[in-house]
């Protein structure tokens, strides 16, 4: 029986022992220089925000850029809004503590408005922690820094700047109509068009494509409202009385333009819509009198 049961007791060790070297049950053993564990380490580390892991400043040296928040520890979320003349952006954040690492990720959004995600850089740590991170950015591109920062417990806390370039791009790429005719082919760089629509069509469907995914755009129809701007293309059911005039207005703006360090960039294209006048329906004409036919007696 003390065979069996050392054979036994062998079995159940080799049992605990395999598994453990692999990683599948931590193992840790008190020695007298301390605990020793065959424990896989984390590969990630954890998001979590402590004391120990938040920036003491984050600066945007570049000239022409304007950060819209103040800079607070625990404010996780920013914007800078660039010139139109400014394509590249550096920004500088600064360790609390030299026990941190520092790493980032620069995302481009794409014109549906998803974003494309680039590839964390490698974790900086000493000196290189607190070097400046350039961000290259085109008119009306809208680009996403990811700042990450690991205290020496594992845990990360994110930073997220948002970077919005301003567009001088005004033009529009379309001009669209249900009926009628122009009174020329649609040019980008002409503000002015006569739309001449016939005589039984009251009202028709008219807009505008911006050229730039990020431009706004509004549209006033004759001397009513302006309507909001909005990023995105506008049509309009436009009535027109019988041998009456109508105008349509659309205005588009730069992306981001009209906010600082950008002046406002805006074009107007102006369409007079004119309707035919009915043609005059004749008046009936009179039945002829029919006159008698008499004989005169000679």
């Amino acid at each position: 029986m003390g065979i069996r049961k050392f054979a036994f007791a062998t079995f159940f060790v080799v049992l605990l022992v395999i598994p453990s070297v692999f990683g599948a049950i931590p193992l840790q053993i008190e020695t007298p220089l301390g605990t020793a564990s065959l424990s896989s380490e984390v590969a990630e580390a954890r998001a979590r925000n402590t004391s120990q892991n938040r920036l003491r400043n984050l600066r945007v040296p570049t000239s022409g850029v304007n950060l819209a928040q103040n800079f607070a520890a625990n404010r996780h979320s920013y914007t800078i809004n660039v010139r139109e003349n400014v394509g590249r952006v550096q920004l500088q954040p600064t360790r609390d503590n030299n026990r941190q690492t520092i790493r980032h990720r620069i995302d481009t959004r794409r014109a549906d408005g998803s974003w494309n995600n680039g590839g964390w850089s490698r974790w900086r740590s000493g000196n290189a922690a607190n070097n400046r991170i350039a961000v290259n950015i085109n008119q009306q591109q809208e680009r996403r820094v990811n700042i990450s920062v690991r205290d020496r417990n594992g845990n990360v806390r994110t930073y997220t700047v948002n970077l919005r370039r301003a567009s001088t791009n005004t033009f529009a790429s379309a001009l669209r109509f249900s009926h009628g005719t122009l009174n020329r082919g649609f040019d980008r760089g002409i503000s002015n068009y006569t739309l001449n629509l016939p005589a039984n069509r009251h009202a028709i469907n008219i807009g505008m494509n911006r050229a730039q995914a990020n431009a706004q755009m509004r549209v006033r129809v004759g001397n009513g409202a302006w309507s909001g701007f909005q990023r995105a293309n506008i049509t309009r059911t436009v009535s027109i009385p019988a041998n009456g005039t109508q105008t349509v207005r659309f205005e588009i703006r730069g992306a981001w333009s009209n906010v600082a360090p950008s002046p406002t960039r805006v074009r107007t294209y102006t369409i007079t819509i004119n309707r035919a006048q009915a043609a005059a329906t004749p008046a009936p004409t009179p039945p002829a009198t029919a006159t008698a036919n008499t004989d005169t007696a000679c």
